[in-house]
């Protein structure tokens, strides 16, 4: 009788054991499969990025062409050609930032350009090209966003304390934000 009951015991302590692994187990999968779905996705945010970005150096090459008379020669916007923007280049998401202040200072000057001088026949033309920069700068502003909150949601299943150690083992690397 006694017998019987410390096989009891044992076997109670094995399917707990086996409960808790599988447990484990499971979430580990899970973890993993939701880092590699979230790595997906920062990716793909990426590159609609990347889009927008050489989008917006699209447009403002355009204005550079009709602002042309009005821009000193030693303008970084002057420089601004079609054949630079058609050798596109795929940026990092660590350079994001850095490039799109640059096309802001180049919106910035052009801005003051416009306002500077009279541009009859072509003013409808170059609100259009405003117009579009704006719309860029939204949609490059809602693609950040998109991009940190699949960042958070990475970071969070690679940091889970439970299998935090096995993610380091497999050198899991943690990705940064965007500012």
């Amino acid at each position: 009788m006694m017998r019987d009951i410390d096989l009891f015991g044992l076997f109670a302590v094995i399917s707990i054991g086996t409960s808790l692994f599988t447990a484990y187990l499971i979430m580990l999968i899970l973890s993993f499969s939701l880092m590699n779905r979230f790595k997906k996705k920062i990716k793909k945010q990426g590159e609609k990025v990347n889009i927008i970005i050489y989008q917006k150096f699209e447009v403002l090459s355009e204005l550079s062409l009709i602002l042309d008379t009005y821009i000193k020669s030693e303008s970084r916007l002057k420089h601004l050609t079609k054949e630079e923007i058609k050798n596109y280049i795929s940026l990092s998401p660590e350079s994001f930032s850095e490039v799109y202040s640059i096309s802001n200072q180049l919106t910035s000057r052009a801005q003051k350009i416009y306002v500077d001088n009279d541009f009859n026949g072509k003013q409808k033309e170059v609100d259009l090209l405003f117009e579009s920069l704006s719309e860029l700068d939204s949609k490059y502003f809602e693609s950040i966003q998109t991009y940190n909150s699949y960042v958070l949601g990475y970071n969070y299943w690679r940091n889970l304390k439970t299998t935090r150690w096995l993610k380091n083992l497999f050198k899991a690397k943690r990705i940064e934000s965007i500012n």
